[in-house]
């Protein structure tokens, strides 16, 4: 009795198709993925570093404007920035500080809201 022939020769060739393809695609998506993830956080780096630049200057143009006679110009310049990387809850508080600043009444007032703008805009996040 002839003995039957098993072709496996189709099955093999698929699988091997499968793994070649695998190891083409495999490694372009993960660094595609990686890029990605790369290219997110220097984002984030370069937005903290910036608020935190900010925020610096703005306490620093608001601390100088509230002591001295006059207005600083870099706080001008800061007085609507600090809106963008100031939480939400602070904006009034920041409103009200910006209108004493501006007025250039130096009180205890001012100085109180400034000390609570300042120690609130220091917590981390």
């Amino acid at each position: 009795m002839p003995e039957q022939v098993v072709q496996t020769t189709s099955s093999s060739i698929d699988w091997t198709s499968i793994a070649l393809i695998a190891a083409i695609v495999v490694p372009f998506f993960s660094t595609l993925a990686t890029n990605w993830f790369q290219l997110r956080l220097k984002r984030m780096e370069l937005f903290t570093v910036r608020k935190i630049e900010v925020i610096e200057n703005y306490l620093k143009s608001a601390s100088w404007s509230a002591h001295m006679t006059g207005v600083s110009e870099n706080f001008g310049q800061y007085r609507s920035l600090i809106f963008m990387y100031a939480p939400s809850e602070l904006h009034e508080k920041i409103l009200q500080l910006n209108d004493l600043v501006a007025d250039t009444s130096f009180d205890d007032e001012t100085l109180k809201l400034l000390r609570e703008v300042s120690a609130s805009l220091g917590k981390p996040i």
